[in-house]
């Protein structure tokens, strides 16, 4: 048995076996986690040159503000049947993250909880808020249209979702081939892509999930005007015969302002966060941290101590042991912000934390 890297002669076999755990289309959908420049951060076990358990992830710089971090998304994490009771999934998951490490990441984000994730330290975390709302309580106001998305439009939707201060940085040709992945059908849902346009010229769009056992119309990424978004919903619904929309985004997105407070609700990411590297992730978020609490930002100490995670300042230093209770702290939590400091220093981290990261499960999901 040999636990590495995956090599490209593998990587078939292992989207073979991803295929076999999980759907039919992961290939497809997954374009990117699997693709031929992606093989790098494949880790596989192999026996008997087959691949029986694997661990991926897709490296992304993160835009927060005036900052850059650097994310690794883990997707398809998987063992054959036969093979599991062993720990190969635990110990590739440590392998990807001497990788990780090695390539500058700073936070791991997993499309999962619990189990070898909580193990490996990563737990739930994101403020985020999610909406559901009855056609019945988005009376139609201003004027738009949607059209289906094609190629030419892509220029419009890159300057759309470059307007986003807080985004996954994208190349042209990866956000092509994430957009193609994530709206390829599955068995029990569809997707469409929509642009809207106001006064004729694109001014936002939506990427929606079309549920086959219900009747929502689910948000899976949008971008651009928030007013002509809101306006088009009630048109979207009637399109697609739905009787309700439900989208997820942060709590200061101005969508929220426009729909009932009663049909808005805290949720967390939905997916679990792990700080490999908080000395590094903290520096990178310097100017962020200038932008809200000024000069106040040069007097805080970021570092990490015996696997533990510590910030000083203002004569007192808050330890956080916990590495699941650090990404609540530093990403909040459904709402739950919590602290652990106290008096000046508690103040300070109330005012830097939690630090905003886009929805997850956006076309970026790998």
């Amino acid at each position: 048995m040999e636990l590495r890297s995956c090599r490209p002669a593998e990587r078939l076999d292992a989207i073979r076996l991803s295929r076999s755990v999980f759907k039919d289309n992961m290939a497809e959908q997954f374009a990117v986690l699997f693709g031929e420049q992606n093989v790098g951060r494949m880790f596989v076990a192999v026996d008997d040159a087959r691949v029986v358990a694997m661990v991926n992830y897709h490296f992304t710089p993160v835009l927060i503000g005036p900052s850059t971090i650097n994310v690794a998304s883990v997707g398809s994490v998987c063992t054959d049947p036969a093979y599991r009771g062993r720990g190969l999934a635990s110990r590739l998951l440590r392998l990807a993250e001497e990788k990780m490490i090695a390539e500058g990441v700073h936070v791991v984000v997993i499309s999962g909880e619990g189990g070898i994730y909580a193990a490996f330290g990563s737990g739930f975390a994101g403020d985020m808020r999610e909406a559901s709302v009855p056609l019945d309580r988005l009376p139609p106001r201003g004027s738009v249209a949607t059209v289906p998305y094609d190629a030419s439009y892509f220029p419009a939707v890159r300057r759309l979702y470059d307007a986003d201060a807080v985004r996954f940085v994208r190349k042209d040709d990866e956000f092509r081939m994430l957009v193609r992945g994530q709206t390829f059908p599955d068995t029990f849902v569809d997707y469409d892509f929509r642009v809207i346009l106001k006064d004729g010229v694109p001014a936002a769009y939506a990427i929606l999930v079309l549920h086959k056992e219900n009747d929502e119309l689910g948000i899976k990424e949008m971008a651009g005007d928030r007013d002509v978004l809101r306006d088009a919903l009630p048109l979207l619904c009637a399109g697609y015969g739905r009787k309700s929309v439900h989208f997820a985004a942060a709590p200061d997105d101005p969508l929220f302002g426009s729909v009932p407070p009663d049909c808005v609700k805290p949720i967390h990411q939905f997916a679990s966060f792990k700080i490999i590297d908080f000395p590094g992730m903290a520096e990178r978020l310097l100017p962020q941290f200038r932008i809200k609490i000024g000069a106040d930002a040069e007097k805080l100490a970021f570092d990490a101590d015996r696997g533990a995670a510590t910030i000083s300042g203002f004569g007192t230093t808050l330890r956080i042991a916990d590495p699941r209770e650090l990404v609540k702290i530093v990403f909040g939590c459904a709402g739950r912000i919590p602290s652990g400091a106290s008096g000046c220093l508690g103040e300070v981290l109330a005012e830097l934390f939690p630090v905003p990261f886009p929805w997850t499960h956006s076309v970026n999901y790998q």
